[in-house]
């Protein structure tokens, strides 16, 4: 289910996080319901530069082409990206935690949208994105993995 992601649809976001149970089993990938939640957490986070980010892409992860396709409609691959080990933390927290601690970094990250919104911020694949091109990032990230746990 494809979702705009902004301030009005974050009700919706929360109702689909609270549908992702600490015993479903993913569909693709390696996370856990736990580990999901440290892994949204932390790229919110990095999205608004709170966390160190190498840029480890290269010319094509940067290109055009590449860029277009991450950001359009069109889903992404499932259980072919490897996210960099620091995107992937292990879950620090239960899962009820990670995603409350996902909902207000959410909030932190719309404040700042609302605030600076072409301030920039490293993506590890595509080196610096505004926060209006990581609210897109962001929109499809979500979905992605939720799509991954069946919500």
């Amino acid at each position: 289910m494809a979702m705009k992601l902004n301030r009005q649809t974050v009700p919706e976001l929360a109702s689909r996080l609270g549908e992702v149970r600490s015993i479903d089993q993913r569909r693709w990938g390696k996370l856990d319901p736990p580990g999901l939640m440290a892994h949204l957490n932390v790229a919110l986070k990095a999205s608004l530069g709170e966390v160190p980010v190498a840029f480890v892409g290269n010319p094509v992860s940067r290109s055009l082409p590449v860029r277009w396709f991450v950001l359009s409609p069109l889903p992404w691959p499932r259980g072919r990206i490897k996210a960099p080990d620091s995107a992937t933390p292990p879950p620090g927290l239960p899962l009820d935690e990670g995603r409350v601690q996902v909902l207000s970094k959410l909030d932190s990250f719309f404040t700042a949208l609302e605030t600076d919104p072409t301030r920039l911020a490293v993506h590890p694949f595509f080196g610096p994105w505004s926060l209006i091109v990581w609210r897109r990032f962001h929109e499809k990230h979500f979905d992605h993995h939720l799509a991954q746990f069946g919500v």
